[in-house]
């Protein structure tokens, strides 16, 4: 199954929605807090959970199939590492057009859901989202001038040529696997699971071998972790809040950036066979009493 396919599938678009509806709320709410810490003192204004935020939107939102929004938090996020760099000052002006453009992702996101309920489509390429964060970039010349290499390249080009350089190695937490993370001695598993008792003894199992694990029920959760933080092996089961955790295979194994994740399927079915899941797992592990042993075939 390729990418066009899965993004057609109707558990992956459920995935889809759940993560739209999220990213809204989260949004919406980060907005709202921005504005009463900044109405009275632009201290208020937090740097690093802004730059948290923006970098987590701009590998989630790239994931779930949704590149024009992924663009603009790309570029915004260059304008907060700048900031975060103190290459760049913090003022009024480029608060405002941080707000507009946070603004203009949840809006972006409201679009594309409301288009859904109209079109049974669900797509992010009519919402015109890079071209309307361009002609918000005009209202601010200061910042115009600094994210595009010359006044010479037009808010109504195709692409956006972006000056500022992407954000340094120790200051955004990569969004793939080993490969995202060297210098790093510590390895981290993500083990999404619905059942705890077999979850305690895969996550008990990791740490004796030195992982450092995050645990969820949700697969949407999973990957949120995962964009933001990285990992080296997903430990997934077959089935989770929300959704199964075959979409949540499937779009680690189709999405480029997280070729270096090993990708682990475990179920109770003793006749479930990887042939059924949309895309294969690197590894399939049966649940039975020979569980550990099985997982130190892969962890040695």
């Amino acid at each position: 199954m390729n990418n066009e396919e899965l993004f057609n599938d109707e558990e992956f678009i459920q995935l889809q929605l759940n993560y739209i509806d999220e990213s809204i709320d989260k949004v919406a709410d980060f907005v709202d807090k921005l504005l009463e810490r900044s109405k009275c003192d632009i201290g208020g204004f937090d740097i690093n959970d802004t730059f948290r935020l923006v970098h987590s939107l701009k590998g989630t939102a790239g994931t779930y199939g949704f590149a024009p929004i992924s663009e603009v938090a790309a570029a915004l996020e260059n304008l907060l590492s700048l900031i975060r760099e103190k290459k760049f000052i913090l003022t009024i002006d480029t608060l405002s057009f941080i707000i507009d453009s946070l603004e203009l992702i949840a809006e972006s996101f409201n679009t594309i859901k409301t288009n859904y309920k109209k079109t049974k489509v669900l797509s992010s390429q009519q919402i015109n989202c890079v071209e309307k964060f361009k002609n918000i970039i005009l209202n601010y010349p200061v910042v115009y001038k600094l994210l595009f290499k010359s006044e010479s390249v037009r808010p109504d080009s195709q692409t956006a040529h972006y000056k500022a350089k992407p954000p340094a190695a120790d200051d955004a937490k990569p969004s793939g696997g080993a490969a995202g993370r060297k210098g790093k001695s510590t390895k981290t598993a993500v083990v999404a699971y619905n059942a705890k008792f077999t979850k305690n003894i895969v996550c008990r199992f990791l740490e004796n071998k030195g992982y450092k694990v995050f645990e969820t029920r949700s697969a949407l959760e999973a990957l949120d972790f995962i964009c933001e933080n990285g990992c080296d092996m997903l430990f997934t089961f077959q089935v989770l809040e929300k959704l199964n955790g075959r979409s949540l295979c499937a779009v680690m194994k189709l999405n480029d950036e997280f070729a270096d994740v090993r990708v682990v399927f475990l179920t109770s079915d003793k006749n479930f066979k990887s042939d059924q899941l949309l895309i294969k797992p690197d590894h399939l592990i049966i649940i039975d009493d020979n569980l550990e042993s099985n997982i130190g075939k892969l962890i040695r």
